[in-house]
């Protein structure tokens, strides 16, 4: 073999070693956010890569077989050549991953790139050694943070059973609802738009924080408002009661939200009868919980009176169902005044309002 002809060989290896960490990088984010992120630059560069070694494979019929696999050279072909079909298919495909089975992305794609990486390094004489190493930790990673990243405060998501549906389902919450009076005139009367979202992204920002620190789980912004959870497994996870829980962040909250309304009530031009600010309300119960598609759903009585006995408040007051109220009655720090409501569909009901 002529020395032209090894060190085009070895060129040749070189930039297929450039693409295989081309693609592993782009990779690592297109997999762990399951296809969401960098997922057009990983096809490109996988058929890059898949090209070249095809090429390259011409000259070097072993390029694709892999010691680490054991001595079955056949079982060894079929199994990389699978992996390397998967992901010509998904070149050409809309997947948001090569393989529907997420420990399959994580097996198959780690095998393909590791022993590749081996091979590369081998033919380019590299006497280096690199770990290689992956773990099932990859996927616990992905499906943990992808569903309930944006609902459960970060420093229980790595503590996340593999059943959480079930067992919020199962076991009671506290269904919080925030609704900011007035809403519709701040928005209106505001002194810009700029401001409007300012204060706004300010208040949801803050609401977010009191409900992370107090372990509660964040379902929405409704417009005006939000809906988080207090439930008792997940309180469990933090060594902490989900009903304290529940005090501390509407003592938080309403303690902010009392100066953040009557700070930004300053700057609006046209101020509306009543008072601006923020109305909670509260109920006890179980909710079904469900994540379909990336998104939390969840449904239950609960929610519903949540709302109601929300509807019935004022600004800067806590309205609790009767429930909830028998669980906070022997609170020596709280205390209740009844209030008389009716529903939109004229249904007659009484609520308590929590004095802090």
């Amino acid at each position: 073999m002529s020395n032209t002809f090894k060190r085009m060989n070895n060129s040749e290896y070189l930039n297929a070693l450039i693409f295989l960490q081309s693609f592993e990088t782009f990779w690592a984010y297109c997999f762990l956010s399951n296809g969401e992120l960098y997922r057009d630059e990983c096809k490109d560069v996988a058929k890059k890569l898949i090209s070249k070694l095809r090429q390259i494979r011409k000259g070097d019929e072993k390029i694709l077989t892999f010691e680490s696999l054991g001595p079955d050279q056949n079982k060894n072909t079929e199994y990389i050549e699978e992996v390397v079909n998967s992901l010509s298919k998904w070149i050409r495909s809309d997947n948001p991953l090569p393989y529907s089975k997420k420990f399959l992305n994580t097996q198959k794609i780690s095998t393909f790139t590791s022993g590749l990486k081996i091979n590369l390094f081998n033919k380019l004489n590299l006497k280096i050694h690199i770990p290689i190493v992956w773990s099932s930790q990859e996927i616990d990673f992905q499906s943990s943070t992808l569903k309930w990243g944006s609902h459960i405060p970060r420093i229980l998501i790595t503590d996340i059973p593999d059943d959480l549906e079930s067992i919020l389902s199962n076991s009671r919450s506290i269904a919080v609802v925030g609704d900011i009076r007035k809403s519709q005139d701040l928005m209106t009367y505001s002194s810009s738009s700029d401001y409007f979202s300012k204060m706004m992204l300010d208040f949801m920002a803050n609401t977010r924080k009191f409900t992370r620190d107090n372990y509660g789980i964040f379902d929405k912004f409704t417009g005006d408002g939000f809906l988080v959870y207090f439930n008792e497994e997940i309180c469990k996870l933090a060594n902490s009661n989900f009903i304290e829980c529940f005090i501390n962040f509407t003592v938080a909250q309403l303690e902010y939200s009392k100066s953040h309304f009557n700070n930004w009530v300053k700057s609006i031009r046209k101020i509306p009868p009543g008072s601006c600010g923020l109305t909670i309300g509260a109920d006890i119960g179980i909710i079904d919980f469900k994540e379909i598609d990336g998104h939390l759903f969840a449904i239950g009585d609960t929610i519903v009176w949540s709302n109601r006995v929300c509807n019935a408040g004022n600004s800067n007051e806590i309205i609790v169902n009767n429930i909830l109220y028998s669980e906070l009655i022997e609170n020596k720090d709280i205390s209740f005044e009844t209030l008389e409501s009716v529903t939109k569909a004229g249904e007659s009901f009484v609520a308590y309002k929590m004095i802090l």
